[in-house]
């Protein structure tokens, strides 16, 4: 026995036997919660999604300072001149070709000029993407005169239009006496329509005038607005609704004459007045489209519209003249009257706002 427990080794220690169940696993990577991977995609998508409207961001007003310029009427020559030495009823006479303009024959008022225009809307939803918006604009309104007259030294006439026997009633062919109208002939034509109202002729008429052209501007409309798509820099809108335009030009001319000698004034002395006044105004249906994109702090939009109509153009005309001494007049004939045209209107527009 003592032989044999000698010959045994030595004991060593036993290793435990490791549980399967407690093996050491390799640490893989934490996956992400299908709700954190979409966080960011989330963000992006909810700034293409229409959001909610505050009360500041529902309702909305914008002023703008305008600084446009529009075609201005066509004046007939109202003002003429012509030489000394030509006759009565030839100088100064449209046609001749020693006569000037004075006033008139181009089209004038059609410089820059400032104005306003403020727009105002509110969205009926939550989303801000339906709404209605208001808008008006006026141009300031431009004006060209001119007054002064001729102490009988230089020619100055008003191209006149002779009313023919009965167009106006009570009056006669020439409705200014000589030598304010003398009458010109023509070879084979016989005596012209237009002639020359003389407020200054050397040594024998001298007189003053006074003679303006205005013109303005203005409009505005009401649209329902729906936004049809909008992303993070920007928005596409389409609008249609209601618009209308006003558009007024007056012409106004006065002069007062009489005849002199060396000894002062003679007599007949002659005064009239001229006024023409006309008003166009659209109504018609508009559809539109207003494209804005931003950048950073930056923004601009391009709108473009078409609207179809009804115009209504009214013109007033107004005519006075009146004979007499320097002292007594009476009146050779006035006449007034006003007619109404309706028409078929189309207006575009295109803008760029930055």
């Amino acid at each position: 026995r003592r032989v044999l427990f000698r010959s045994l080794p030595p004991l060593l220690p036993v290793p435990l036997i490791p549980d399967v169940d407690a093996k050491t696993e390799e640490k893989k990577p934490e996956e992400k919660k299908p709700e954190e991977n979409k966080t960011e995609d989330n963000k992006i998508a909810n700034l293409c999604k229409p959001q909610p409207c505050s009360f500041q961001e529902r309702f909305y007003a914008h002023l703008d300072f305008l600084y446009w310029a529009a075609q201005g009427p066509h004046v007939v020559p109202l003002l003429t001149t012509g030489p000394t030495t030509s006759a009565l009823g030839v100088s100064a006479v449209l046609g001749n070709p020693d006569t000037h303009v004075l006033f008139g024959d181009q089209r004038m008022l059609n410089s820059f000029r400032p104005g306003f225009r403020i727009d105002l809307g509110c969205w009926l939803d939550d989303d801000g993407t339906l709404g209605i918006s208001e808008r008006f604009f006026f141009l300031g309104t431009a004006s060209h005169g001119l007054s002064g007259g001729s102490d009988g030294s230089q020619v100055l006439a008003i191209p006149l239009i002779l009313a023919s026997p009965g167009q106006f009633p009570g009056t006669v062919t020439y409705p200014l006496p000589q030598p304010f109208l003398t009458p010109t002939v023509i070879p084979g034509l016989g005596t012209p329509l237009q002639q020359a109202a003389y407020i200054g002729y050397p040594n024998l008429i001298r007189g003053t005038f006074s003679v303006d052209t205005s013109t303005n501007f203005l409009g505005g409309n009401i649209d329902l607005r729906h936004v049809m798509t909008r992303a993070q820099n920007g928005r596409l809108e389409f609008f249609g609704g209601y618009r209308t335009l006003y558009l007024s030009d007056t012409l106004n001319e006065s002069f007062d004459a009489a005849t002199f000698d060396s000894n002062g004034p003679l007599g007949p002395r002659v005064m009239g007045y001229d006024s023409w006044r006309t008003r166009n105004q659209f109504h018609g249906a508009e559809l539109g489209m207003l494209l804005t994109k931003m950048h950073g702090r930056c923004s601009f939009q391009v709108e473009t519209s078409l609207a179809m109509g009804v115009t209504v153009s009214d013109m007033d005309v107004n005519q006075t003249r009146t004979s007499g001494t320097t002292t007594t007049q009476s009146p050779v004939y006035q006449v007034g009257g006003s007619d109404t045209t309706n028409f078929f209107g189309v207006v575009p527009e295109v803008g760029l706002k930055l």
